[in-house]
């Protein structure tokens, strides 16, 4: 018999969210707007063109991605060790017939969506400035799912893993950070190694996405879409890691 006791978690996430609709979620959603305006047509206007892109267009995919990855990460990262550790609200939870297998579940699906909602504003704003059409709309779609799934899933294995808040410096600084630059985001990686290329495509998922979402503009085919999924492997991985590793936490 098929569990959904996720469901009422998602739930209360979504009513927490809705409440705290203004605060929590429009304010950094202007991150990326500061981020086309300064780079896109700030710098833009000294980098004319890269690879056959005007440059705002370049960085046009990066930005709708490190929206959706910053949204879903950072939610199943300090807003979850929170909840957990000083709200204690993930222990009010599982005394109720919820298991604690739900309550981790619940919580990477709300980050999933929380990234998806992200990626929809951006691209609706920047359908509006003319930097992405209702094709690129509908073919970013996919790609901002699997996004948003991997990286809520990695925000838990790191609040699974870390001992106290203070520790999410060493994930953010020491992995997060340097993917938000090394994954083809603001300049292309053809000038790089292709060893050192390759080694960061494996360990920065980021950069399948954003290579899939920038070949919908000049050379797009299906096979190029799917290297897009790619991150979804890395998904998996954690959200299966993340409920083992929580469960036994959060029993002592």
């Amino acid at each position: 018999m098929l569990r959904f006791g996720f469901i009422p978690v998602w739930k209360r996430n979504r009513d927490v969210f809705i409440k705290l609709f203004w605060v929590n979620f429009l304010l950094p959603l202007l991150e990326p707007v500061f981020y086309i305006f300064a780079f896109g047509y700030g710098l833009g206007a000294f980098v004319r063109e890269i690879n056959g892109f005007p440059y705002k267009v370049f960085i046009t995919p990066a930005i709708i991605s490190m929206a959706v990855l910053n949204s879903s990460f950072f939610y199943t990262t300090y807003s979850s060790f929170v909840k957990m550790i000083f709200q204690k609200t993930f222990d009010a939870i599982i005394v109720t017939p919820v298991s604690i297998e739900d309550v981790v579940i619940g919580e990477i699906l709300w980050g999933t969506t929380r990234g998806i909602v992200s990626g929809l504003i951006v691209m609706t704003l920047f359908l509006i400035l003319g930097l992405i059409k209702v094709f690129h709309f509908l073919v970013f779609l996919p790609v901002i799912l699997v996004l948003s799934f991997t990286f809520s899933s990695l925000g838990m294995f790191f609040t699974a893993t870390v001992k106290n808040i203070e520790s999410f410096n060493f994930p953010i600084f020491l992995y997060f950070t340097p993917m938000m630059f090394f994954s083809g985001t603001f300049f292309p990686l053809s000038n790089i190694d292709e060893k050192v290329v390759f080694t960061s495509k494996i360990i920065f998922p980021l950069s399948f996405s954003v290579d899939a979402l920038r070949s919908s503009y000049l050379d797009f085919t299906l096979a190029k879409l799917f290297l897009g999924f790619v991150p979804v492997i890395h998904g998996l991985v954690f959200f299966l890691m993340s409920i083992k590793i929580m469960s036994k936490k959060l029993i002592k």
